[in-house]
């Protein structure tokens, strides 16, 4: 080398040390270097213009975008996740940077990084980093390499590279999502993610709580919405993805329509297709005629689907298409909304197949909710196995508390065991498992003390009168052996084990009896020796409890508040258990998709305290799911009696039948089994004749 090339070398050095980073978006490093593997749907070079809506949700994850969060729900298999491939490549080869990329559990972590990021980086193609003789001679800058070349350390969950590191994890590990701090942040189907991880939040929080640290920090959160979209801000359980896209932007891409150039959003219930009648007389839908109705005003003409190619176009293209966001002023965050209608021609579902699966999911309900979730991007909810809390309080009935209304005559007792105070609530329960609420206290105190409990021993032991003046005792009490007391509730449990008290525990497995078999659980004495007998854990099917008790509460549209049949409903509840009743009650929704229920609230103990007390009354001893009429018959005689004064004569029963007395008086509503009241004075009757007492001595006298 002459001292003219060292000088050069030395120049080059310089100039490269001071030289900038060239400002290019993700899109456009897509476009440059990613490569899609062999199993593809169209394997080779990336092309954003294939699918041109995927451009600016990218770009905004770019370094000098002022954006922070982006936001996408969408169909699925439609280009979420390769954003998040695209921004991951980018990070790793032009801007380095500490990145986690967070699944739904560890599995699919690690199946993405296989499936997903290590074909990508095996794959797409950069240059080799420029050096000086790279700058000297242009023909060494030309070369190019595998990005997977650029890696210093290669593990499933772990991919380090010089200035960063890209890091996979489960959202169910709170280890994982709780250490290093963070630059860039990737939720990838956020709405499967659980909602507390080992009781420590929801793994989104804990993820965020990561990139705190950093003020220009970026969060991607992408999903397909399977979960209710609840609106209430203190909700938990309800679709997330939905939540984060209402707080952003709100954007949806508009395309022009080939006829009138007019843009607007594309729209299902805007698609059309052929219908016959056959010769019997039946209509035939002819789905694969499928073509989209232009919306804009004096146009209205049918699109076929093979104009979509140039109807997505977007400006880099020389098209028109563009996103438009509902709520521009929020820059900071920009969400986007599309579903499968934007699928680009070839590439996944068409309008034919949109149109068949569609007719599918008319006949089945199950179908339809997959419909709304996987084609049309948006979560699902018919309202159908929802109550509202405020209409739920405002329906109720106003009946007083701690009294037990006409046609009840068992009562029950729950316990739900809380951290600082014991939930103690008591029902009556008549034919056909009708019920309603007498009663709930909450006991605050020490749990591990004896206070408490001996409150509890008190109140279960209280009795309430009915409408004939007599007062019922409760006849089985369940209390919840789970929690932070399970040991205190042992206890309890031992030294009351024959005063008709059971212990219950909720069932792993779905679809069990409200009431099923026993277990045998060790409980020890206050010198923590084992107790002599044990204790019998009785298992419950919460799901089955909670269907049954939701489907009974949805009999009050058939009795509404102020009608003459409302004391019919099989649920009775009062408004005066006050507001967090009713919002405990409802803390839960049954999800059709996933088969469980979702926990929305914080707060469901009035939800347990039913259930718990369901179970109680199907003990052995009690019941209530297998008394007959007869049963109930003999209830009514004893405990709301019919019969009257012996010695009045005015009073004296008809001569109907007992049996037919009884069932009137278990069919009549409350009102009319309250005591008649007492009737005029009435003149003396004329004296008759005294039958077989003629002859003798009037002893009445």
């Amino acid at each position: 080398m002459s001292m003219r090339d060292g000088y050069l070398a030395v120049m080059a050095a310089v100039a490269l040390a001071w030289t900038l980073p060239p400002d290019i978006t993700v899109s456009q490093w897509a476009d440059q270097h990613r490569v899609l593997p062999d199993d593809s749907a169209e394997p080779g070079q990336w092309r954003t213009s294939r699918n041109p809506l995927l451009r600016e949700p990218m770009d905004a994850l770019s370094d000098h975008h002022p954006c922070s969060t982006v936001t996408t729900m969408a169909c699925s298999q439609d280009g979420k996740s390769e954003i998040l491939n695209n921004w991951a490549g980018y990070t790793v080869h032009h801007s380095p940077a500490s990145f986690l990329l967070v699944q739904p559990d560890e599995k699919a972590a690690e199946r993405y990084s296989k499936k997903r990021i290590g074909p990508m980086l095996e794959k797409s193609q950069v240059p080799v980093p420029t050096d000086v003789l790279g700058l000297l001679d242009p023909g060494e800058s030309q070369k190019k390499q595998p990005l997977l070349a650029l890696l210093t350390a290669d593990e499933v969950l772990d991919k380090y590279f010089p200035g960063g590191f890209i890091m996979l994890a489960g959202a169910g590990s709170a280890s994982a999502l709780a250490s290093t701090p963070i630059e860039r942040l990737a939720l990838d189907e956020i709405d499967k993610f659980p909602t507390n991880v080992q009781g420590q939040g929801s793994a989104r929080k804990q993820a965020e709580q990561r990139s705190v640290t950093y003020v220009r920090s970026k969060k991607y959160y992408s999903s397909t919405p399977i979960k209710l979209p609840l609106d209430d801000e203190d909700a938990v359980g309800g679709s997330e993805i939905w939540r984060l896209y209402q707080a952003g932007s709100r954007a949806h891409y508009h395309v022009p329509c080939p006829h009138c150039h007019q843009l607007q959003e594309l729209l299902f219930q805007h698609l059309r297709w052929e219908k016959e009648i056959d010769a019997k007389g039946v209509k035939r839908h002819k789905p694969e005629t499928a073509v989209y109705m232009c919306q804009a005003e004096g146009c209205g003409l049918a699109i076929e689907e093979h104009h979509k190619t140039a109807m997505l176009a977007d400006a880099p293209m020389g098209g028109t298409a563009r996103w438009v966001h509902e709520r521009p002023w929020i820059t900071d965050h920009l969400s986007y909304h599309w579903n499968a209608l934007y699928t680009p021609f070839g590439l996944g579902r068409s309008w034919a197949d949109i149109a068949k699966e569609w007719l599918e999911a008319c006949r089945d309900r199950s179908k339809l909710m997959t419909f709304w979730n996987l084609i049309l991007g948006l979560p699902f909810d018919d309202h159908a196995d929802r109550l509202s809390e405020k209409d739920m309080e405002q329906a109720a009935e106003n009946y007083p508390l701690r009294q037990v209304l006409p046609g009840y005559f068992i009562l029950g007792g729950s316990v739900d065991v809380q951290t600082d105070h014991l939930d103690f609530m008591v029902r009556a329960w008549g034919p056909n498992e009708r019920n309603h609420v007498v009663d709930r206290v909450k006991i605050y105190g020490d749990l591990e003390t004896e206070e408490p409990w001996a409150k509890l021993t008190k109140l279960r032991h209280e009795t309430f009168p009915n409408c004939a003046g007599f007062h019922l005792r409760i006849v089985m009490t369940a209390i919840d052996t789970g929690g932070d007391h399970t040991q205190r509730v042992y206890k309890y449990l031992q030294q009351n084990r024959n005063d008709n008290v059971i212990g219950v525990k909720g069932h792993s497995l779905r679809k069990q009896p409200i009431l099923g078999k026993p277990s045998k659980k060790e409980a020890k004495n206050g010198h923590g020796i084992a107790a002599k007998y044990g204790l019998s854990i009785w298992m419950v099917g919460t799901d089955t409890a909670k269907e049954a008790l939701f489907l009974r509460l949805a009999d009050w549209a058939d009795h509404p508040l102020g009608s003459p049949t409302v004391d019919q409903r099989l649920v009775r509840l009062t408004q005066q258990l006050g507001p967090e009743f009713f919002r405990e009650l409802t803390a839960e929704v049954y999800n059709q998709q996933t088969g469980l229920w979702d926990k929305i609230r914080t707060r469901n103990e009035a939800l347990d305290l039913l259930v718990y007390g369901h179970a109680a009354v199907c003990h052995p001893h009690v019941r209530v799911d297998k008394l007959t009429a007869t049963d109930w018959a003999l209830y009514a005689q004893h405990l709301e009696p019919l019969n009257h004064d012996l010695f009045n004569q005015a009073a004296a029963p008809s001569a109907e039948p007992e049996s037919a007395a009884v069932g009137a008086a278990l069919a009549a509503p409350a009102q009319q089994q309250a005591p008649a009241p007492s009737p005029a004075p009435q003149p003396a009757p004329e004296p008759q004749p005294r039958g077989w007492l003629d002859g003798t001595d009037d002893w009445l006298n």
